[in-house]
């Protein structure tokens, strides 16, 4: 179980999520009650130069990175001159041309993403899509400018953070019809799992903020994923997705939450909700699982 899944575990003890890790001393701990739930963790990310202080400390390497052949796993070459130079020439003849085309790659995508003042998570989901194009071969003889504005398009909408064409295309500086047709041949040909989303735990995120009940939760992610599976929102923000689902859930039944309440917890306008709301609101039974019908009103 990684860190993310450990903290976002209930307490069997206490039922709270309040699970605090200790990175230094390897231990994942309950904050309400103090019951250990992890110990002896390992740390899976890069190592620490041997030696090195607290407050300077380094790291020995990068994180692993799946969309590079050799990982991202690096290091430096030491020794007499003559040997280091000549060694440094031959490790550089097997480093892949892919490799070097994807950390331009990454360079230019961070560029991208701090003119858009998008997060990480984007940046992360633009790479994933950049490689994954690259080695389908989806993307038209276009710069690999517009490529990349595309991808970072496109993954502004998965993480929820959508920004506008003309705003992309006022940073990049880039024919609007490279980075369109780019960006349709994402929508075109890339197959689901490599853009798809995880609705419920979403929904989850959602909840927690909200600090609803676990039945509650349970009820919402179900909900949620009956309405994915029914293509009943397609192409919406995913937090109006998650916000929606959420909201009709509780609506009619004793748990009922102020609609801005939902709305702010999503990071969306109470308003967007309503008008979401309005085109699934004739099946909400039907999207509402049937354990949890009994408690509507």
């Amino acid at each position: 179980m990684d860190i993310a899944q450990i903290k976002s575990t209930i307490c069997a003890h206490c039922r709270r999520r309040e699970v605090v890790i200790n990175e230094k001393e390897g231990t994942a701990v309950c904050k309400n009650c103090g019951l250990v739930k992890e110990f002896s963790m390992i740390d899976t990310t890069a190592e620490w130069c041997a030696g090195a202080e607290p407050s300077t400390m380094d790291r020995t390497g990068s994180n692993i990175n799946p969309n590079l052949e050799s990982f991202g796993i690096e290091g430096n070459i030491t020794g007499p001159a003559g040997v280091e130079n000549s060694i440094q020439k031959a490790t550089k003849r097997f480093v892949s041309r892919t490799d070097s085309n994807i950390k331009a790659s990454m360079v230019m995508i961070k560029g991208f993403i701090r003119a858009l003042n998008l997060t990480r998570s984007c940046s992360e989901m633009a790479l994933d899509l950049y490689a994954a194009g690259e080695k389908k071969s989806i993307f038209p003889s276009k710069p690999i400018e517009a490529r990349l504005a595309a991808c970072v398009f496109m993954a502004s909408k998965i993480v929820g953070r959508s920004k506008d064409l003309k705003e992309l295309l006022s940073v990049v500086r880039l024919k609007r019809r490279d980075v369109t047709r780019c960006y349709k041949a994402i929508t075109k040909n890339m197959p689901t799992s490599t853009v798809s989303i995880d609705y419920a735990e979403k929904v989850s995120n959602i909840c927690r903020t909200l600090e609803i009940s676990d039945i509650i939760e349970k009820a919402c992610r179900q909900c949620v994923e009956i309405v994915m599976e029914r293509e009943l929102l397609t192409g919406k923000n995913p937090n109006t997705i998650a916000g929606v689902a959420i909201y009709l859930v509780t609506k009619d039944s004793p748990f009922s939450l102020p609609i801005d309440n939902i709305a702010n917890a999503s990071g969306i306008k109470g308003q967007t909700i309503q008008r979401n709301l309005n085109y699934i609101l004739h099946l909400q039974k039907e999207l509402i699982p049937a354990w949890f019908r009994p408690y509507l009103k």
